[in-house]
């Protein structure tokens, strides 16, 4: 039941409990904050079935005072920034607000620009000008100064949302490039060269301190770019941190050892008279160890606390920086922060990239063994459809084969006498029908065989093989004149059964194909040495080359039935085992000059011929 009061709603039942927190939950009047929840759904919390508020605060009232919180950081980031004004009071080389003005609108948005505005022009207003300055020309110059600061955040928030990534602007290493070339480089110099021309055209500053300032300036609100801007966009992505004893003894060593080499190179603990050695180097082989181990929030924390040291010890005049006055040596840090920042950040994305496709590389290695696993299931279904068909097909439709014949033969026998010549040339048609059918039928199986089992490889002495079939051939047509010349020794790997199909088809069809030849010939043979493929040739009818490509398919057949008996099965059988085995097979031939197969298999020391 859902119940209206006011502009707010109660999603409850009839328990005490949801009444309870309706009354507890209920506005105090018109006079109040406006903050009341939308909506009160059941959940988990201390009894069984109590509530819990669903977006308390409405979105107007959200916005507002993310609007008043930006406002104000980014006052507070400006007048401590402003600190360490030394060209001008304006203009300060440590600038974080510029960051912090960036990182709100990369996540919050470019509608969030009023805050930064009103931030930049209070603290440009309350900046300590000579106090004889009228008012006007405070708020022109805050004015002026804020709408640089303002054109800034919102530049290079737009050009890092359409160019860089956005918000995960730091995951690829060509984004953070990207980042610190449009944020940290072209955005800042649009508030430098608006600022100091503010300034100038005020009648504030110099002109011989023109270029100082505008250096300054720029570099301030770089360093502010490259450092905090990244800092708040890292954390704010993914601002949970779970360490186990391990990682947190890790990262404490850590900080521990950038703690020490802080104190080497901001501090005169390590000096040699009015000189400081130059260590600075010494954070770069950590601050890799910090992008290996901890990505780039790491990175920005640990940078974050070398720069917070770095200030200091260079405000008090000591380490490794504080070689060229105040603000000199304050820029001469300021560059080696945003190097040392940006190459931790670069090193960090490496890594990132590099676990991401790792990920997705064990996500699509998974994803593809599922595949195999469904493929294989479907295969091993098909193949025992296969195997059924195959029973079927050897048991339900011989048989009744068989009884055909069976009939035909008998009538022929035993009622010749009662049948005219063309009856029993009708009943012999049926018999040789019936036969030529079942023929069919065992070919059919016989590929199928050869296409379901397994190949068990060893060493074949395919010479014994042929002279084998050559003799059964032989004694099935003993009148018949037929040279064979058959290679001693000729050895292959693979599996004797199958290959024992490949020569007998072979030798059959030249055997078959030269029965017209008053002196045939068949060979059995290896083109050049033992490494070159194996071939069985004839010199009988051969054929057209023309029709090659069907050579090798199912019930293909070049010559009829009439000139030479067959079922077009053989060769397909043959063309399968010698693809199972990783060979090819292919022929040459010429019209009444013979034929040549030609078939490569793997040699008996295990590389194909």
């Amino acid at each position: 039941m859902i119940v209206q009061r006011k502009n707010y709603f109660l999603q409850y039942d009839d328990s005490a409990r949801m009444r309870l927190a309706e009354n507890v939950l209920r506005p105090a009047g018109k006079a109040g904050l406006g903050i009341a929840p939308i909506e009160v759904r059941p959940g988990d919390f201390l009894l069984s079935a109590p509530s819990y508020i669903i977006s308390p605060v409405n979105l107007v009232m959200s916005k507002a005072l993310r609007m008043l919180a930006l406002a104000a950081m980014y006052f507070v980031a400006g007048r401590v920034g402003l600190l360490v004004a030394h060209v001008h009071v304006s203009v300060s080389p440590v600038w974080p607000a510029t960051g912090i003005a960036l990182g709100a609108l990369l996540i919050w948005g470019l509608g969030f620009w009023p805050a930064v505005f009103a931030g930049a022009f209070l603290v440009n207003l309350t900046t300590n000008l000579p106090h004889d300055v009228a008012l006007v020309p405070r708020l022109l110059q805050a004015a002026g100064i804020a709408s640089g600061n303002t054109l800034e955040a919102v530049a290079g928030a737009w050009l890092v949302n359409r160019f860089a990534n956005g918000c995960n602007a730091f995951r690829r290493v060509r984004d953070v490039f990207r980042y610190t070339l449009l944020a940290g480089s072209l955005s800042t110099a649009i508030c430098a060269t608006i600022g100091t021309l503010t300034l100038l055209g005020s009648g504030f500053l110099a002109k011989e301190s023109y270029g100082a300032a505008w250096l300054t300036w720029w570099m301030g609100d770089m360093v502010g770019a490259v450092l905090v801007g990244p800092l708040i966009l890292v954390w704010m992505r993914n601002p949970a941190v779970r360490f186990g004893v391990h990682r947190a003894i890790e990262a404490m060593l850590l900080l521990m050892a950038i703690l020490v080499i802080s104190a080497l190179n901001f501090s005169e603990m390590f000096s040699s008279g009015n000189k400081h050695l130059p260590l600075a180097f010494l954070f770069f082989p950590f601050l890799a160890w910090t992008a290996l181990r901890f990505d780039s929030r790491g990175v920005m924390a640990f940078v974050l606390v070398i720069c917070c040291l770095a200030i200091n010890g260079t405000l008090r005049g000591a380490g490794t920086f504080a070689v060229a006055g105040l603000n000199g040596s304050l820029l001469i840090m300021q560059m080696f922060v945003s190097v040392a920042a940006l190459t931790a950040l670069v090193l960090a994305a490496a890594v990132a990239e590099r676990r991401s496709a790792e990920e997705k590389f064990r996500h699509l290695n998974l994803e593809l063994e599922q595949r195999v696993q469904q493929r294989t299931a479907q295969l091993e279904g098909t193949n025992k459809e296969l195997e059924a068909f195959c029973y079927s097909v050897s048991h339900d439709l011989r048989a009744p084969l068989r009884t055909i014949r069976g009939f035909s033969e008998v009538l022929l026998e035993q009622y010749r006498p009662h049948l005219d010549a063309r009856g029993q040339d009708y009943l012999r048609r049926t018999s040789e029908a019936g036969l030529q059918m079942d023929k069919l039928i065992e070919d059919l199986l016989k590929l199928s065989r050869v296409s379901r089992s397994e190949i068990q490889h060893a060493d074949i002495n395919l010479s014994a093989i042929a002279e084998e079939i050559a003799a059964d051939l032989a004694r099935t047509e003993p009148g018949r004149t037929v040279e064979f010349a058959i290679l001693p020794g000729a050895v292959a790997k693979g599996d004797e059964r199958l290959l024992r199909l490949v020569i007998d088809n072979l030798l059959r069809n030249a055997w078959k194909f030269t029965q017209k030849q008053p002196e045939a010939r068949i060979e059995f043979g290896r083109v050049n040495g033992d490494t070159s493929p194996f071939f069985v040739r004839d010199n009988g009818v051969g054929f057209d080359m023309a029709y090659a490509a069907k050579l090798f398919g199912v019930f293909q057949r070049l010559h009829s039935a009439a000139e030479f008996a067959g079922s077009g099965v053989g060769l397909a059988i043959v063309q399968r085992v010698i693809n199972r085995h990783g060979g090819r097979v292919w022929a040459d031939a010429k019209v009444n000059l013979g034929a040549t197969f030609y078939f490569t298999l793997p040699s008996a020391g295990g590389s194909s011929n």
